[in-house]
């Protein structure tokens, strides 16, 4: 019934990615695992640090000379 009444409403359903690479995928998700979460675990650690202080342009916000 549910697909009879979409096809009434002339609905458009997703259809796989024909560009879609799996192996691109894949070794995107393994990059963000094995480099991208572990850089960002070490930089929340160092902010947590007691000793922390931000840097004189700390996220870029020095204002431009």
């Amino acid at each position: 019934m549910l697909g009879d009444y979409l096809d009434s409403k002339s609905v458009l359903m997703p259809s796989p990615d024909p560009e879609f690479d799996k192996d691109l995928y894949q070794q995107r998700i393994e990059q963000m695992e094995n480099e991208m979460l572990p850089k960002l675990e070490k930089q929340r650690l160092e902010f947590l640090d007691k000793n922390w202080q931000p840097n004189a342009d700390w996220w870029g916000s020095e204002p431009a000379k």
